[in-house]
């Protein structure tokens, strides 16, 4: 639980940092993520650590590549599906 409390704050952090640089250069394009997804990747790195610690860098890294490979699948059936409607 600290090592999730560590992630999320460090990416609270950053997001805010990103909030005010996006402002000072007027880019409104960052300011209107939602902050669920950031929550959800935070906890996807930190089960990412434990697996780094246990099983090794081949094994999160194959993970990673599944998993990226899963999201573009569902982001381009959901694509092919807003075309039909």
């Amino acid at each position: 639980m600290p090592r999730l409390a560590a992630i999320l704050t460090a990416t609270v952090l950053i997001m805010i940092g990103l909030a005010i640089a996006m402002d000072y250069f007027q880019i409104s394009f960052g300011l209107s993520i939602s902050l669920f997804p950031i929550v959800i990747l935070g906890m996807t790195i930190e089960s990412a650590a434990l697996m780094w610690e246990e099983e090794g860098k081949t094994e999160v890294a194959i993970a990673g590549v599944g998993s990226i490979i899963v999201a573009v699948i569902g982001y381009l059936c959901m694509k092919a599906l807003d075309h039909c409607s």
